[in-house]
């Protein structure tokens, strides 16, 4: 007993001497090229460093060492956080920046992250999404590795239709540029839903600048019905009202360039950039309304374009578009 003590008490003094050659430059630790390579190399990333490798030497030699069965290890890493997670116990930071290592790895392009199943996508989007994710993002010793790992599984080029919406939902809520290309290729996707294109176009008209316009334009003339219900007119009776993915599209674009939704005809509201974008309120009644709406919207960009003329009404919702 007194030996294993006393071997425990050399190996964590060996430690801290590694660990302070390591601050001074003079010397380097095992798994910290690896690191460095996604958290940078500053003296920031060597404290950080500093302080996950005397807790952790094991796993994060084991994330670089080229042997490593990644994916496996995602899996268990992923079953402990949802363990966790049921057991109302807070995953500690040293853990996530763990698990944020090997998700930079995995999803870096020399890496295929393509090989990833879905469900393991599907479930690690889970865990990027919670409400400790902004915190993640901001702290002072680990954010810029977490914010490497999320960017990264967000902007990687393979991803099925179950997996890019999620990514789009996870960009959308950490408010991350890098979301705006899944978002487009989720409005280009014939296998998604009416309810995640729209959550699509909310993130371009949130995170998206000027490029973005002619993207939304593409989609004005899609019938495709994301949202049915009542509202009550100035007298108030309830009168229905129809929104489809391209009334969503003319209303993203309206905020987008700071327009005002009431010239159109859409509520105030409607532009409020601390809430997401009202889907159920970029609606109308009928399609004179829609119409109207839209040549509003060509005669805003004929002085720019100078090649829109006006368009025909687009198609009563009971037409659906065909794809």
């Amino acid at each position: 007993m007194a030996s294993q003590r006393l071997s425990t008490q050399i190996r964590k003094e060996g430690q801290r001497r590694a660990v302070d050659g390591f601050l001074g430059g003079e010397t380097t630790l095992p798994g910290w090229e690896n690191f460095s390579k996604y958290a940078g190399d500053g003296r920031d990333a060597r404290e950080a460093y500093s302080q996950l490798f005397p807790l952790y030497s094991v796993e994060l030699e084991t994330i670089s060492d080229p042997a490593t069965d990644r994916i496996e290890l995602l899996d268990r890493w992923l079953t402990d956080h949802d363990y966790q997670q049921s057991a109302r116990v807070e995953s500690d930071r040293e853990r996530w920046a763990l698990l944020s290592l090997l998700v930079a790895r995995l999803f870096d392009e020399a890496e295929q992250p393509e090989k990833v199943p879905v469900r393991l996508q599907v479930r690690l989007g889970q865990a990027m999404s919670g409400p400790e994710a902004r915190p993640r993002l901001e702290d002072a010793r680990y954010g810029p590795l977490f914010r490497r790992a999320v960017t990264a599984w967000i902007a990687a080029r393979e991803a099925s239709p179950v997996v890019l919406p999620i990514r789009v939902s996870v960009a959308a809520r950490l408010r991350l540029e890098e979301g705006l290309k899944p978002a487009i290729r989720c409005l280009e996707g014939v296998d998604v839903s009416a309810w995640h294109k729209r959550a699509a176009i909310d993130l371009i008209a949130r995170l998206g600048n000027e490029e973005h316009i002619s993207v939304l334009e593409q989609h004005l003339d899609d019938t495709l019905v994301v949202y049915r219900g009542a509202r009550r007119d100035a007298d108030g009776r309830p009168v229905v009202h129809t929104s489809q993915l391209g009334d969503v599209a003319l209303a993203a674009l309206i905020f987008l360039t700071k327009q005002n939704p009431a010239d159109y005809g859409f509520p105030a509201g409607l532009g409020d950039p601390a809430e997401p974008l009202p889907f159920t309120l970029a609606s109308w009644p009928d399609d004179e309304s829609r119409a109207a709406a839209r040549r509003k919207w060509n005669e805003y960009r004929r002085p720019t374009t100078g090649e829109r003329g006006d368009d025909p009404p687009p198609a009563s919702f009971n037409q659906p578009k065909a794809r």
